[in-house]
């Protein structure tokens, strides 16, 4: 795939994608994420959401259905395409197609979409696990479970840029020395002179929870309450999503 763009990928609704933020009473115990997530989609309507975010969430989509477009008649996935749809039917839609298949195959399918794209990549580039960057340590473990980390590891380079300046990772990208970087979309947000090219395929994403709580011994619980409604509140949900987060939750 041809990037006519210097691009970066945002990396799983930030660890991949966007944070989440969600609020919650510690004394009352953490269920599961994966529960929680679930209630917190489950719960969701379209209602809920402020113009900033759906106009986010369109343009993340949009991006990933193109990547998965540019990639289409790219062998591998061709072959990854006929595997998938090999079955007939099901509840999942393969990119590109009008076709469906079971939600495993098409996740099959649509992932190789991405794989193809690092694959064609000259040079790519993620922050380095041993800073302990919570992206570089995703992203090196997902090329390994892609089982192209050997492959790519040649025209790998690794940022090794200083934490507190997140945005310098993206320097080399910007700069033309690499044509293709994962990383928080967060990170992205305010990295000069690169574009978000979109999030992974929600079958590879993965997502960093961050969690708002009041200590039970708390003597300030009310302002505490407060200051946690304000996270909540419409107007911080809209700064939230102009800068890669994921509007927060109170539950």
């Amino acid at each position: 795939m041809n990037l006519r763009r210097r691009h970066v990928l945002q990396l799983a609704a930030a660890a991949i994608a966007s944070s989440a933020l969600t609020c919650r009473v510690w004394s009352q115990g953490l269920r599961p994420l994966a529960e929680r997530l679930a209630d917190y989609a489950d719960r969701l309507r379209y209602d809920d959401l402020d113009p900033a975010t759906v106009e986010q969430v369109k343009i993340l989509v949009v991006d990933t259905i193109g990547c998965g477009i540019a990639a289409f008649d790219e062998p591998p996935v061709r072959i990854c395409r006929d595997i998938a749809l090999a079955p007939g039917g099901g509840a999942a839609t393969v990119i590109g197609t009008d076709k469906r298949t079971t939600p495993d195959l098409a996740s099959f399918a649509n992932g190789a979409a991405f794989k193809r794209a690092l694959l064609s990549a000259r040079t790519i580039g993620y922050r380095d696990p041993a800073t302990g960057s919570t992206s570089g340590t995703y992203t090196a473990r997902l090329l390994e479970r892609l089982g192209i980390a050997a492959t790519l590891k040649p025209k790998t380079r690794l940022d090794r840029s200083n934490g507190e300046h997140p945005e310098q990772a993206f320097g080399p990208l910007a700069n033309g020395e690499i044509d293709l970087q994962i990383g928080q979309i967060t990170e992205i947000a305010i990295a000069p002179g690169v574009d978000l090219a979109g999030p992974l395929p929600p079958e590879i994403q993965d997502t960093t929870l961050l969690a708002a709580g009041i200590v039970v011994t708390s003597k300030a619980q009310d302002d505490a309450r407060a200051f946690i409604r304000y996270l909540t509140s419409p107007a911080v949900a809209k700064v939230l999503t102009t800068n890669g987060f994921l509007p927060a939750a109170e539950n």
